[in-house]
């Protein structure tokens, strides 16, 4: 037992500084922090947030205007100080950004990503319509892709990646959402004390009279899909209130008439959530609700006839001639679900389309990039969804790892930087046991998949045959129809019902054929232009995308790594310190579990013990070669530790690789502010040269009149001694005492002095254009280098 170390006692702002390196001490720094209401923490250029469950006052203007230009590590940590600094960067060095925001669910991201958003538009260099439109996206966002979970009352059930297009200029030209792992199956079937996405309950609380009539609504109590859950309102929530700020959003964004399709749609799926069925497997069924059907057939414009015939009854062609097959009630139900499915997963990729089509820029543009995607998740009941999403955060993570561990130590052995390795939890074996070709869970469930005879029991005898001895696996030790996966942070057990059903997630042709026959434009123009099938192999699944659930989000998650590969990386951090939702309460066992499975301990030794700023010589020597002008005749490698001798930077804070310079965050902060006091010397000289130039000019233009008026009046009183009847006086007083010799010399020396002035004024004016050419060219250079 020993003291603790004073910063560990007094709290720091970066948890790289600490002298207590232990899970405890950084758990109490966060503690001490957030009882302040002090909730961001740095971890080297991580931002570590926590979820204070209150409004704080630190979001303003006037905070956006103060961290606004201030390089990192100069002001608190604060969420706009990591946004402040990959609007700095894509200026800087125009690469593409990003951040990479985790946690988990109820964390805080989605608001985060949001802050960030907010803070990217109100710096952004000129204000336009289109800023409006991206942050009205949000709630309309919001309302279609998040959902009330037991965790979390505003839980994303999706995941996205919005890029900012930023202009040369610095202002926001156009943003770009790219939308992945959506979760469907929610529309049909919610857990206990969840509810279904916001968009229904908002219709139904806030739609006009006039529109719940045209749309045939009822009570919320009224339908299948949303009671069976038993919850159906939120704490605190106004749903009407929501519903206009989602109309007021639709009008920003011009949806126009389309906005009462969308409305059509979302009725027409809570219709079909009460469509019931009589007779028995072995009987026709038949629907006994025939109003129902008739309202789904008006709203969906498709024959109600035709409807129930194709829900009942499975039509195929073979070899031009038709077949028939009567389906059992559980097959019914099954076409009636994914025909809800379907409607809203295709609408939803059809109103993401939009906005992306109103708000993207025409020209490739560099990005700040944000990604706020559901986090890990662990339920009393784990099924297919909490399998895909657990699978997205294991790419994720694997993701950090690579960027914070191992690809850091091996540049440092490649660039031949002295060190001591970390060891860190690496995540591949799991990420291999789920994708790993040929054999992985994916490959497996995919295969059964496509027999039809299988069934979710024998594909989790084939996951026991084939994993049983992986150190990830975890089979039952009696009979269940379970499976457990140690995932990087803990081990989940996985409920296998439901794996084939879900993974297949397929409409059938017959009812995909008669959607996109639908009188209702907007309908058919969904079903007539299905989302785009990918004929080569996923890098992850080796399946085609969308020949199953799985497969295509496992495409679209290789695509998103594949982009956040190639920006510039920021990371945020969310904790969760509590299940209660309950201000300034620290859990220690729910804290201490997401900073040990997120890694922040080996990411403070890391960061303590390498560099998390590299650049090669020549880049470093380009933005900051002005610190150190006398080395300008060496080579790079030199002049880069020049600079860093010149700025009397501790040597242990830098290091010299083979082709780079590494050096610690704090000494990018250092360089910056060294930079700016020179930059500014230069300015206030061109500003010095500017005022010289001006006065100098209304000088000349001053004595340019005062030379008119002069020879004005010489050229006056020469008119009247030089005119005609006076002349003869030089004839008739030729005696030198009345001679007017003295007059025609003066007039002499006056025009020599004119030609000498016009000669000089022309010099100057010479002079003066050869300095402004030296400016203007100095100020192209500035501009490209600096």
């Amino acid at each position: 037992v020993r003291p603790m170390h004073p910063s560990s006692v007094q709290g720091v702002e970066d948890m790289i500084t600490l002298g207590d390196l232990h899970e405890a001490a950084l758990f109490y720094n966060l503690s001490l922090r957030m009882n302040k209401d002090e909730i961001y923490t740095y971890t080297g250029n991580i931002l570590i947030a926590i979820n204070p469950y209150k409004t704080l006052p630190i979001y303003d203007l006037e905070n956006v205007r103060k961290y606004k230009g201030v390089p990192p590590g100069e002001l608190p940590p604060h969420v706009f100080a990591i946004a402040n600094e990959t609007f700095c960067a894509l200026s800087r060095n125009h690469r593409n950004q990003c951040v990479v925001i985790s946690g988990e669910s109820g964390a805080g991201k989605t608001e985060t990503t949001k802050l960030i958003l907010q803070y990217l538009a109100a710096v952004s260099t000129k204000h336009s319509l289109v800023q409006e439109q991206i942050l009205d996206a949000s709630p309309i966002l919001e309302a279609f892709g998040n959902a009330k979970t037991v965790r979390n009352n505003n839980s994303s059930r999706f995941g996205k990646f919005i890029e900012v297009q930023f202009g040369q200029d610095g202002s926001i030209m156009g943003a770009k959402m790219l939308e992945y792992l959506l979760e469907k199956s929610r529309v049909v079937s919610q857990s206990p004390d969840e509810r279904n996405y916001h968009i229904f309950y908002n219709l139904l609380a806030g739609a006009p009279e006039e529109l719940a009539t045209e749309l045939t609504l009822g009570p919320i109590e009224s339908y299948f899909y949303l009671t069976r859950s038993g919850c159906m309102s939120i704490a605190g929530v106004d749903d009407a209130a929501d519903f206009l700020t989602i109309m007021d959003s639709f009008a920003t964004l011009k949806f126009g008439d389309v906005q009462k399709d969308i409305m059509r749609v979302l009725s027409a799926i809570l219709h079909l959530g009460n469509l019931s069925f009589e007779g028995g497997d072995g009987e026709t069924l038949a629907i006994s609700m025939t109003n129902v059907i008739n309202v789904i057939g008006a709203l969906t414009g498709i024959d109600s006839g035709q409807l129930v015939f194709s829900l009942i009854n499975r039509t195929t062609i073979t070899r031009g001639e038709k077949f028939v097959t009567p389906l059992t009630r559980a097959q019914v139900e099954y076409s009636r679900d994914a025909m809800a499915k379907a409607l809203y997963g295709r609408m939803f990729t059809w109103i993401v389309s939009y906005i992306n089509e109103t708000t993207t820029s025409k020209s490739e543009l560099p990005f700040v990039g944000v990604l706020d995607i559901f986090g890990f998740e662990d339920f009393a009941i784990n099924s297919f969804e909490q399998f895909c999403i657990n699978y997205a955060n294991e790419r994720l993570q694997f993701f950090f790892n690579q960027h914070i561990f191992k690809l850091e130590q091996e540049e440092y052995d490649l660039e031949g930087i002295d060190w001591k390795k970390i060891d860190f939890v690496d995540n591949q074996p799991c990420i291999d046991l789920i994708s790993k070709k040929p054999l992985g869970l994916i490959f497996l469930l995919d295969e059964e998949s496509n027999f039809p005879k299988s069934s979710d029991h024998t594909c989790l005898s084939k996951f026991h045959t084939t994993h049983e001895k992986h150190p990830n696996y975890g089979k039952p030790k009696t009979p269940s129809p379970i499976f457990a996966l140690r995932h990087y942070a803990g081990e989940v057990v996985y409920q296998v019902s439901g794996f084939l059903e879900k993974n297949r997630d397929t409409l059938r042709a017959d009812l995909t054929d008669l959607l996109a026959a639908s009188t209702n434009p907007f309908i058919a123009t969904l079903f007539k232009a299905p989302p785009e099938v990918v004929d080569e192999p996923s890098i992850v699944f080796g399946t085609n995308k969308g020949s199953s659930a799985a497969g295509t989000k496992g495409a679209s998650l290789s695509e998103l790594i594949a982009t956040l590969a190639s920006c510039n990386p920021y990371f945020v951090r969310c904790i969760k310190p509590n299940t209660q939702k309950i201000p300034n309460v620290m859990d220690r066992g729910l804290v201490m579990a997401q900073l040990k499975y997120s890694g922040m301990l080996e990411t403070i030794r890391i960061r303590q013990a390498g560099f998390s700023v590299r650049t090669k010589f020549s880049e470093f020597v380009g933005r900051y070669g002005i610190l150190a002008p006398n080395s300008k005749f060496e080579d790079s490698r030199a002049r880069s530790a020049a600079v860093m001798k010149t700025v009397n930077v501790t040597e242990g804070l830098w290091a010299l690789g083979k082709t780079k310079i590494f050096f610690k965050s704090q000494v990018e902060s250092i360089l910056e502010s060294s930079r700016g006091e020179i930059l500014l010397k230069f300015v206030q000289r061109i500003q010095a040269w500017a005022r010289m130039l001006s006065k100098r000019a209304n000088y000349l233009r001053t004595r340019s009149a005062i030379s008119t008026l002069q020879r004005g009046t010489v050229l006056m009183v020469l008119s009247i001694l030089m005119y005609p009847p006076l002349r003869r006086f030089k004839y008739i007083y030729s005696s030198p005492n009345h001679s007017l010799d003295p007059y025609f010399l003066g007039t002499r020396i006056w025009l020599a002095r004119r030609k000498r002035a016009v000669i000089f004024r022309g010099i100057v004016k010479l002079q003066a254009c050869k300095i402004e050419i030296k400016l203007y060219f100095l100020a192209q250079y500035w501009q490209n280098h600096y």
